[in-house]
């Protein structure tokens, strides 16, 4: 009986605290900005022993003060405030949902002032690697673990470094789906900008192929993933185009892999092409893997969404090779060749596509692979970027060529069913309520 009264009295407190919270809004809609705020104030210290009534209220806030440009200070103040508080204070889906929410206000950039005078609560355990401009570093902030993408901002080009960072940060914030990365917040120090992202991943699809190449026999297991693998990327990048935005740098190192999930990372390259009313991009390629760049994109010709997938085909015919248990080295080795003004050698897909079919055609050992070239990979690879399949036509052409050989169908992954993700509403504004939890799931910020 005892138990049936707190929660009735829990369950009335959040009745009470939505009734606050309902004519604060109000009062904001109707120009009463101070009034509201104040409100909010009274919420806060009404209901300051409980989790949801604090966190509420200060979100509240944090959206009241960033609608006016004179208080915006504020609201990135009280928004860091909570930012790292919920991660200790609610579980991880909950948290989650706030840092949506702040997200989504932009109030989860901290400039290099409020870093230098209240240092992050973060925690640097490794590198994990390093290029001309940027360092990745595994961190811990709380008790979770994430990615640090750290961008040198040299004097010379900041305004450059900056839009193209910019540009990543948006897009990756465009595009929330299971198996591509998350910006959980973003920071400045004196010359560097930091993105930390999530999850923080075991390793990446070039490591893990080359992991298991070096096995005996790497199983059933292995092959049975590699298959589910193939379809989620090309789910994936269907959803990307569906958003308007392609990848522009799709490669094995731009695929890592956590829990044996496959997550697309790395949009710096992106380009949305929605407000566009066009997909086609003209003149020279900056920012590409050479490697895994389409032919048109080589030859600086008009290229569009197809381009993302003659590159994600490069990638399966090494997630390909792996499934015919031969070695990615020796596959590198047999497409390599000389430039044609005899200067060195190119392993570029482009210019090797011919041996890519004869490394197939002629040397495969499993009837189930050469279909799967046949049937799937060599349509994307077509030099013609107008007769490649659309990312979802390829993932329907991988569930029929396993199917064709297997006679089962290939477990679909959840995450990343296609429709799931062309109908889902967008939730960005629904906050999970910390309190309690049994009785409300959802809780509609605003």
């Amino acid at each position: 009986m005892a138990s049936l009264k707190v929660d009735t009295a829990e369950h009335g407190a959040t009745f009470v605290l939505r009734i606050h919270r309902a004519l604060a809004r109000c009062k904001f809609e109707e120009g009463k900005r101070e009034e509201a705020i104040q409100s909010v104030v009274r919420i806060d210290t009404e209901f300051k022993r409980s989790v949801e009534g604090t966190l509420q209220s200060s979100l509240d806030l944090i959206m009241f003060y960033n609608a006016d440009s004179s208080t915006k200070s504020e609201a990135i103040e009280l928004s860091r405030a909570i930012f790292f508080d919920v991660d200790v204070r609610l579980n991880r889906d909950q948290a989650w949902a706030y840092h949506r929410k702040l997200s989504a206000l932009n109030t989860t950039h901290f400039t290099y002032e409020s870093v230098v005078n209240n240092p992050l609560p973060i925690t640097v355990l490794e590198n994990v690697g390093t290029g001309a401009y940027a360092t990745v570093e595994s961190i811990e902030i709380g008790s979770r673990l994430y990615a640090r993408k750290s961008i040198a901002l040299p004097r010379y080009s900041q305004n450059r470094i900056r839009q193209t960072i910019q540009n990543e940060i948006s897009v990756i914030r465009a595009l929330a789906h299971p198996h591509i990365v998350e910006v959980y917040c973003t920071y400045e120090e004196k010359s560097r900008f930091a993105i930390i992202l999530q999850p923080l991943a075991s390793c990446d699809l070039e490591a893990f192929i080359e992991q298991h190449n070096d096995a005996s026999d790497p199983g059933i297991g292995h092959q049975r993933l590699i298959w589910k693998w193939l379809r989620c990327l090309a789910n994936t990048l269907a959803f990307i185009h569906s958003k308007g935005i392609r990848h522009k740098d799709i490669k094995t190192r731009n695929i890592l892999v956590k829990d044996f999930e496959v997550i697309f990372a790395d949009f710096g390259s992106s380009h949305a092409f929605m407000d566009e009313g066009t997909s086609i991009t003209e003149g020279p390629a900056f920012g590409h893997t050479l490697m895994y760049c389409a032919p048109e994109v080589v030859s600086w010709a008009n290229r569009g969404r197809s381009a993302d997938v003659f590159s994600l085909g490069c990638v399966f015919t090494e997630m390909a090779t792996s499934l015919d248990n031969r070695s990615i080295s020796d596959y590198y080795e047999f497409r390599s060749r000389e430039t044609e003004g005899h200067t060195g050698e190119t392993h570029a897909y482009y210019a090797t596509l011919d041996l890519v079919e004869e490394w197939f055609v002629s040397n495969s050992t499993s009837l189930e692979v050469l279909s799967l070239y046949m049937e799937v990979v060599k349509p994307m690879l077509d030099k013609n970027a107008g007769s490649r399949p659309t990312a979802s036509n390829a993932s329907d052409a991988i569930q029929a060529c396993f199917k064709h050989r297997t006679g089962e169908f290939l477990t679909t992954c959840s995450k990343c069913f296609p429709m799931q993700w062309d109908s889902a509403p967008d939730d960005a504004t629904i906050i999970p309520n910390a309190y309690p939890e049994d009785e409300v799931n959802r809780i509609d910020a605003w």
